[in-house]
């Protein structure tokens, strides 16, 4: 055990200082093909991506019923109501992280933000526009200057539950909060699932010390086993799709489980949200298999394991993580 913490320290050190030595490089996108926040009105309504059970991506649907401005510098957050998949009674999943959504066939954003203890499935979006501009500017200030939690009045109030809000609390900060029933709507991060495997019961007990702060969830996953499908294995990321990115691979394995936003080229964007705020970093992006929903009264989380290695995420910023297809990164070798 104290081995694997001794490669996943070198490991985190490397990747903090691949910020220092790595330059951003941007994708080419259309306009036209996401939503600008100003257009957006409350009461548009479109679909979600995600994948609820192996690869399959599934459609959900979903509504705008508030925008928020200036949650962060240069960032807004958009209110949406999602329905089906049995969203209903699981609320918002950990792992649902940057299923995309899309109002006439053009790309909204990310679901990155969710209300916890909700009676229903209200999802906080990262408009996609500010995916790309932060990924292109690799921005990081409001990840080390972010304020705990910020209240946000609202121009039009929303009707929620039978009650009326005129006002949404975000929290940036992973660590537990404790809302009141003065704080009205209170959206959080998406934590992040962690699977792991080769690991015991008490090496994730420490993981979960370490790690709650951080946003991630350890859960015990495992590798896939022989009998998923040749075409499960070699399925592709597409915007909707369940995605991995590895922190250990080896004897020992430990990766996040979240969902691709959109795929350009050869660019892709995930997460919705930052997975440790590194900026610049070199992360062995892989596709991924989840094996089921694990429901909770506060946040339910995607059990999966991570497939095959197809890319590398190179930018972890404050909208989102990005990277390429087609490349390799740098890993220490198991010693």
């Amino acid at each position: 055990m104290a081995r694997s913490f001794r490669i996943l320290s070198a490991l985190l050190f490397a990747v903090g200082l691949s910020a220092c030595l790595l330059s951003p490089i941007q994708a080419t996108l259309r306009p036209e093909s996401y939503w600008q926040v100003d257009d957006v009105r409350p009461g548009m309504k479109g679909i979600g991506r995600t994948v609820m059970h192996g690869t399959k991506v599934e459609e959900f649907d979903a509504e705008v019923i508030g925008i928020l401005r200036n949650v962060n510098p240069g960032r807004d957050m958009i209110l949406c109501r999602l329905a089906g998949l049995n969203l209903d009674k699981t609320g918002v999943i950990a792992g649902m992280s940057g299923s995309p959504i899309y109002i006439d066939g053009k790309l909204l954003g990310a679901v990155a933000y969710a209300w916890q203890y909700g009676k229903e499935p209200i999802a906080g979006i990262t408009p996609f526009v500010q995916m790309d501009q932060f990924v292109a500017a690799y921005e990081r200030r409001d990840v080390a200057d972010r304020e705990r939690v910020k209240r946000i009045g609202l121009a039009n109030p929303l009707d929620v539950q039978g009650k009326r809000y005129d006002q949404v609390t975000v929290s940036e900060d992973f660590r537990e909060m404790r809302p009141t029933s003065s704080d009205g709507l209170w959206m959080v991060p998406l934590r992040t699932p962690v699977a792991s495997s080769g690991m015991s019961t008490g090496s994730l007990a420490v993981l979960q010390d370490q790690f709650n702060d951080m946003g991630m969830v350890p859960v015990q996953g495992g590798a896939v086993s022989v009998s998923v499908s040749e075409q499960d294995r070699i399925s592709a990321l597409v915007p909707g799709s369940a995605c991995s990115v590895a922190l250990i691979t080896g004897d020992f394995d430990l990766s996040a489980i979240g969902t691709v936003t959109h795929v350009e080229d050869k660019r892709v964007y995930a997460f919705g949200h930052p997975f440790m705020g590194l900026g610049a970093c070199d992360l062995p992006l892989m596709t991924g298999y989840v094996h089921t929903i694990f429901p909770r009264q506060t946040l339910s989380f995607k059990m999966g394991s991570p497939l095959r290695e197809v890319g590398v995420i190179n930018a972890d910023v404050s909208t989102c993580i990005a990277g390429w297809l087609d490349r390799t990164p740098d890993m220490f070798p198991y010693v």
